[in-house]
């Protein structure tokens, strides 16, 4: 109802009715439509490539990809960072101290202040 409500203002606004006609049955225009899934590549790509091949020939050696990471970080997973975990130790210093309340900051109570006399 919103939408409708919505469309009917728009079109008021606008001074134009919209003309909604659907195929039956419906038509997904994406399905029609040719995708290239090998696409070229882009030139600096090409460029990176002839000069690694140009590299690997100068220096007679083949480069290999010992190991591509394809997922997350290894240190850290879904179940959080529990590999490296470090005993616990004195830091030599206190933590978790009380910290005093010294109040509302006096920059925010300028700021309140000047809305409030802004507003009135």
């Amino acid at each position: 109802m919103g939408t409708e409500i919505s469309l009917k203002a728009a079109e008021k606004d606008r001074g134009h009715q919209w003309d909604f006609t659907f195929a039956k049955p419906p038509v997904n225009p994406a399905a029609a439509t040719m995708y290239n899934y090998a696409p070229d590549l882009d030139g600096d790509v090409k460029h990176s490539l002839k000069n690694l091949s140009d590299a690997e020939d100068s220096l007679n050696h083949t480069w290999e990809v010992e190991e591509v990471q394809l997922g997350s970080d290894p240190i850290c997973s879904s179940a959080g960072c529990t590999e490296y975990k470090h005993p616990k130790k004195d830091r030599g210093y206190p933590i978790d101290y009380p910290v005093p309340n010294f109040g509302r900051d006096p920059d925010i109570i300028g700021v309140q202040n000047s809305l409030g006399v802004a507003e009135k």
